[in-house]
C-alpha cells in the first residue's frame, strides 16, 4: 500500500534548486514611480528537482511517480547538496512553546560554542507528513547555558511544543508537484533528464 509522504529516489536526483517565496503586495504610482509595498506574511519554499534517470531506471521511478496519485500525494525532500551538519555531541530542541514569528528559541546545544548553526544551514522541525524545511539567517552561537536564538526563513507557521526535537543532520520538508510531469522514455537504452517543480505541502 502507497502511503504519503513518499521518500523521494535520492539515486536519481542530479540536483535541486530552492526559491524563497514570500507574499508581498506592491502599487506603484505611475506619475512618481514611489512604491507602496505591504507584506502580507506567506512564506515558503518552491523547488526545482533536476532528475537524471540512468538507462533501465525509467520504469521504477515511473512507478514512484504514479504513486503520487499526480499533485494528491506529497513526498520527502531535502537540499542533497548543502552542508552536513553532524548530530554529535549536541541534540538540539525547541526552547519554550507558544513561539511564532522568523525566531526560534532553542537549547540542548554545547555551551559557548561560537557557531552551532552558520547562516544557509538547514534544519527541520516536525515529522513525517508535518516536516517543515527552515533555513538559517545568520550565524549562531550558544551562550553558557546551551541557548541559541536562530534566525529562519520561512518563519514559524504552527508553534513548535517546547521540547520538540530539530533535525540538523538531514532535514527534510514536504512537498507536492507544482503541476502534472511531463512524459519520459523508459527505455532500457536511453539516459532521460527533466525538471520536477514542487512546492511546499501546507
Amino acid at each position: 500500500m502507497v502511503s504519503w509522504p513518499l521518500t523521494f529516489p535520492a539515486t536519481v536526483i542530479e540536483g535541486v534548486r530552492l526559491r524563497p517565496l514570500v507574499s508581498v503586495g506592491a502599487a506603484r504610482s505611475p506619475f512618481t514611480f514611489q512604491e507602496q509595498l505591504q507584506a502580507w506574511g506567506g512564506e515558503g519554499w518552491e523547488m526545482a528537482i533536476d532528475v537524471r534517470l540512468p538507462a533501465g531506471e525509467g520504469q521504477g521511478f515511473s512507478g514512484w511517480l504514479a504513486g503520487l496519485r499526480g499533485r494528491s500525494g506529497t513526498f520527502l525532500l531535502g537540499v542533497p547538496t548543502a552542508r552536513r551538519l553532524s548530530s554529535t555531541g549536541s541534540a538540539p530542541l525547541v526552547r519554550g512553546g507558544g513561539q511564532s514569528g522568523p525566531v526560534l528559541a532553542t537549547r540542548n546545544w554545547p555551551a559557548n560554542a561560537p557557531n552551532v548553526m552558520r547562516q544557509g544551514d538547514y534544519l527541520q522541525l516536525g515529522s513525517a507528513g508535518n516536516s517543515r524545511l527552515h533555513q538559517v539567517l545568520a550565524d549562531a552561537g550558544s551562550d553558557a547555558e546551551g541557548h541559541a536564538d536562530l534566525h529562519i526563513f520561512p518563519a514559524l507557521r504552527l508553534a513548535p511544543a517546547d521540547g520538540d526535537p530539530i533535525e540538523i543532520a538531514g532535514p527534510v520538508g514536504v512537498w507536492r508537484l507544482a503541476q502534472e510531469p511531463e512524459a519520459f522514455s523508459i527505455s532500457p537504452s536511453v539516459t532521460y533528464r527533466f525538471t520536477l517543480n514542487a512546492r511546499e505541502a501546507l
